[in-house]
C-alpha cells in the first residue's frame, strides 16, 4: 500500500466520520483519474456500504469494476446505481459498454437507446451505440452513429477509432485509416487506436510494408515509454536434456473463436511442455471448459494492470511467453515490453508483426513467411515444416454432400469470409469470373450481410462491374450458428479466397467440407495463408499467380466436373492426414518448436 494511497485512506475515513460525501466523491474520482482503479474499488466499495442509498458509490463502482475487467459485478453496481437515478443517462451508456464486454449486445443497445432518450447530447452514449452496431453485423448504422457521436464532440478519439472499424467492416480500407490517423491526431497515447489501424492496413490492398512497419513501431515505442523496469535475471535452472519448459500463452480468446479452435487440436498431444494460460479477457464457453484442464495452471489477468501481469508471469519461471493476439481486441503486448520471460513469440492470433522489440520470434511456415520477406519482421521467423495452424475437426460438421453443380447445371462459387475482407479489387476480380463463367452463381455469407444497406452497396459493386441482374446471381446470407454455417458448404463447389487478407479458418473449414479454395498468391504473410493451406492439403493447383491465371483456372476448374466431384470426395480425408488438422503431428512439430527458441537463448 503506497503512502499517497494511505493517505487518501486517512483523509477518507475522516469524511465518513464527517459524513462529507462530496469529499468523498473527490478522493474516488482523483484516483480513477490517475488510473489507480484497485485503490479506487476500495473506496468505492466501502463508500456503498457505508452510505448503500448514494446514487455515485455505485455509479463509481461500476466504472471502476469495468475498467478493472470484473464485468459481471460492474453490470450489477451500474444496475443499483439505476435502481438509486433512474434519470442518469452516463450509467445507462456505462452499462451499455459493460454488456458488449460480454457480447450481451441486444440489451447493450437497449442500455444507449435510453441513455440518448435521456439526454440526446451524450456523445458517448453514440460511440458506445455504434460500437454495438459494428459488433452486431450493421455498420452503415454504426457509420451514422459515430458521425453523430463526433458532431457532438469533435475531438472524441474513440468514436473516429469506431467510425474507422465501421468503415473497415464494408472494405472501405483507406476510409478507414483516415479515421484511425484522426484518432491518434487526437489522441496520441491510445493503444486501442494503434491496434485498430495496424490492423486494418492489414486488410488494405494498397499495403505498403515500410508504412506498416512505421507505424508498428511507433506503437513499440509507446509501449516502451510506460516500462519502468524490464526483467532481465531469469533464475531458471532447466536441464536441457529433461525438464520440461514452462511455456505460458497471452490470450482474450481462450474459447469460441477462432484462436480458441486453433489451439484446441494439439492441447491434448502436448507431452514434453507445461503450458500456463493468462487469460486477457473474462469470457468464458464451452470450448474454454475443455482446454482449461490441459494446462498446468489458468490466470486470469483482466482485472490486473500491465506490470502485475508481468510479475505475475515473471514469479511463475515462465521460460517462452506466447502472444496469441497481436493488435486484435484483447490483446496485452504491453505485458511483453516487460520481457517477464526470456523467450517471447507471437503466433497465430495476428498475420504481421507486432512491432513490439521485446518479441524474439514469429511463428509461421514456408509458404506464409518466406525468406524473401523476412524483413516485413521486426521478429525472427521461426517455419514450421506444415502448416503453422492447426484445426480440431468441426465436431458440427455434417457429412460431405454431392457436389451441388451435378443438381443445380451450374457452378456455385462461395466466400463465408468476414465481409472486411471482401474490398473493390476482391468484387472486381469476382466479377471478371461470373463475366467469364455466365451461368455461375456467387453464395456470400457474412455477419455484414444482415445489413440491409450492405446488401444494396454491395449489389451496386457487382451491377457497376458488369454483373447485370446480380440480384439472381449473388445469394447473400447473414450469419448463422456454427452448424448451420459448416452445413451451408453443401451449397458450393468451390470457394474463392479474399485477398490480401486470406481466410484462415474459414479456409481450413472450408476443405474440410470437401469444398477446394482458389487462391491467388499474395506478396505478404497475411496473402499466403491461403497458398499454405492449398499446399499443407495437397491441391497446389488450385493456387493462382496472379489474377489473370485466377480467372483461367476458375474456368478450367468449373468445367470438369467428374474432377471436381472426385476431390469433393476426397478433401476431407486429405484434409484429416494434413498437420492442418492432425493434432498430434502439430503437437510434435510445436515442441520442437520451443525446444529449438529455447536452446538458442
Amino acid at each position: 500500500m503506497t503512502k499517497n494511497f494511505k493517505a487518501a485512506q486517512a483523509e477518507y475515513f475522516d469524511n465518513i466520520h464527517n459524513k462529507d460525501r462530496n469529499k468523498e466523491k473527490e478522493v474516488i474520482i482523483a484516483l480513477f483519474d490517475k488510473g489507480n482503479y484497485a485503490e479506487a474499488q476500495f473506496f468505492a466499495q466501502d463508500l456503498t456500504e457505508k452510505f448503500p442509498d448514494y446514487a455515485f458509490g455505485w455509479k463509481a463502482l461500476g466504472a471502476i469494476l469495468k475498467m478493472l475487467g470484473k464485468t459481471h459485478e460492474s453490470i450489477g453496481a451500474m444496475q443499483k446505481a439505476i435502481e438509486l437515478d433512474p434519470a442518469d443517462a452516463l450509467t445507462y451508456s456505462n452499462l451499455s459498454a459493460s454488456l458488449q464486454d460480454i457480447n450481451r449486445y441486444h440489451e447493450a443497445q437497449s442500455y444507449s437507446l435510453k441513455a440518448i432518450e435521456l439526454q440526446p447530447g451524450l456523445a458517448i452514449a453514440y460511440h458506445n451505440l455504434g460500437s454495438v452496431l459494428n459488433n452486431t453485423g450493421r455498420p452503415s448504422d454504426a457509420q451514422a452513429i459515430c458521425l453523430k457521436a463526433i458532431e457532438l464532440k469533435p475531438d472524441f478519439a474513440e468514436a473516429y477509432y469506431n467510425l474507422g472499424n465501421a468503415f473497415n467492416e464494408i472494405g472501405a480500407h483507406s476510409e478507414a485509416q483516415l479515421s484511425y490517423l484522426r484518432a491518434l491526431e487526437l489522441k496520441p497515447d491510445s493503444l486501442q487506436a494503434y491496434d485498430n489501424m495496424l490492423m486494418g492496413m492489414n486488410y488494405n490492398p494498397d499495403f505498403n510494408i515500410s508504412y506498416y512497419k512505421e507505424w508498428a513501431g511507433k506503437y513499440g515505442d509507446l509501449i516502451n515509454r510506460a516500462v519502468n523496469r524490464r526483467f532481465t535475471n531469469y533464475n531458471y535452472n532447466i536441464s536441457k536434456s529433461k525438464d520440461k519448459l514452462k511455456v505460458g500463452f497471452v490470450s482474450g480468446d481462450f474459447r469460441n473463436h477462432s484462436v480458441g479452435l486453433l489451439l484446441e487440436n494439439m492441447l491434448s498431444s502436448i507431452n514434453n511442455v507445461e503450458l500456463y494460460a493468462y487469460s486477457s479477457h473474462n469470457a468464458e464457453d464451452e470450448l474454454t471448459w475443455r482446454i482449461k484442464p490441459y494446462f498446468k495452471k489458468w490466470t486470469a489477468i483482466y482485472d490486473k494492470n500491465d506490470k502485475e501481469s508481468a510479475e505475475i508471469i515473471y514469479n511463475e519461471n515462465i521460460n517462452i511467453l506466447i502472444d496469441l493476439s497481436g493488435h486484435t481486441r484483447f490483446n496485452r503486448l504491453p505485458i511483453f515490453a516487460y520481457k517477464p520471460a526470456p523467450v517471447q513469440v507471437s503466433w497465430f492470433g495476428y498475420p504481421a508483426s507486432t512491432g513490439v522489440k521485446e518479441i524474439d520470434y514469429f511463428i509461421g511456415d514456408y509458404y506464409t513467411a518466406t525468406e524473401s520477406e523476412e524483413s516485413h519482421f521486426n521478429e525472427k521467423i521461426y517455419r514450421f515444416p506444415g502448416s503453422y495452424v492447426c484445426l480440431a475437426p468441426p465436431a458440427e460438421a455434417l457429412q460431405v454432400e454431392e457436389l451441388p453443380a451435378i443438381r443445380n447445371g451450374f457452378i456455385t462459387f462461395g466466400c463465408f469470409n468476414n465481409l472486411a475482407k471482401i474490398n473493390d479489387e476482391v468484387v472486381s476480380l469476382w466479377s471478371e469470373i461470373l463475366l467469364q463463367i455466365p451461368a455461375a452463381k456467387l453464395f456470400l455469407k457474412a455477419k455484414q450481410i444482415g445489413d440491409k444497406n450492405v446488401c444494396d452497396i454491395l449489389l451496386k459493386k457487382f451491377k457497376d462491374r458488369g454483373i447485370a441482374e446480380a440480384q439472381k446471381r449473388i445469394i447473400l446470407e447473414g450469419a448463422s450458428p456454427r452448424a448451420e454455417l459448416l452445413a451451408s458448404y453443401n451449397k458450393i463447389d468451390i470457394a474463392l479466397d479474399p485477398f490480401p487478407y486470406n481466410g484462415g479458418v474459414t479456409s481450413a473449414e472450408s476443405v474440410y467440407m470437401g469444398v477446394p479454395v482458389l487462391t491467388l498468391k499474395g506478396d505478404r504473410f497475411v496473402s499466403r495463408v491461403g497458398e499454405s493451406i492449398a499446399n499443407n492439403v495437397g491441391i497446389p493447383h488450385f493456387v493462382a499467380q496472379n489474377k489473370e491465371e485466377c480467372i483461367k483456372k476458375a474456368k478450367d476448374l468449373s468445367s470438369n466436373i467428374d474432377e471436381l466431384a472426385g476431390l469433393r470426395a476426397e478433401l476431407r480425408n486429405m484434409s484429416l492426414k494434413s498437420t492442418l488438422f492432425d493434432g498430434t503431428r502439430f503437437a510434435k512439430d510445436f515442441e520442437k518448436a520451443m525446444f529449438d527458441m529455447w536452446n538458442n537463448v
